[in-house]
């Protein structure tokens, strides 16, 4: 069973699925309104809709002692296969990489 959630007021994109083979992170701070990336990440999990692929995405600022003194913003993806982590975080603005690392991860399945 998928659960969608879009929370339009922070811009917040959930996809969770039972028993996922690969989990996908958007974590952000202070995105402009203008910032592409979740519109972005939510079309990633549409175009990934048929695999097992989990994605969340979590504003820092919800976390005390995360980011929320900084200033500026910032945003990057993690991905996990099976709860452990693969490859390098990715920098939150790059997309065609982030796809191609989901899909060299499921490939590789």
């Amino acid at each position: 069973m998928t659960k969608v959630q879009q929370i339009s007021d922070s811009k917040q994109f959930s996809r969770v699925i039972a028993q996922p083979t690969l989990t996908v992170t958007h974590w952000h701070y202070n995105l402009p309104s203008s910032s592409p990336t979740p519109g972005a990440f939510a079309a990633l999990a549409t175009e990934f809709a048929n695999e097992k692929v989990e994605f969340w995405s979590v504003n820092v600022e919800w976390f005390s002692g995360g980011w929320e003194t900084g200033s500026g913003s910032s945003s990057s993806f993690k991905l996990y296969k099976h709860g452990k982590q693969v490859g390098d975080e990715i920098d939150g603005h790059n997309m065609a990489e982030v796809k191609a690392m989901i899909t060299q991860a499921l490939e590789a399945t």
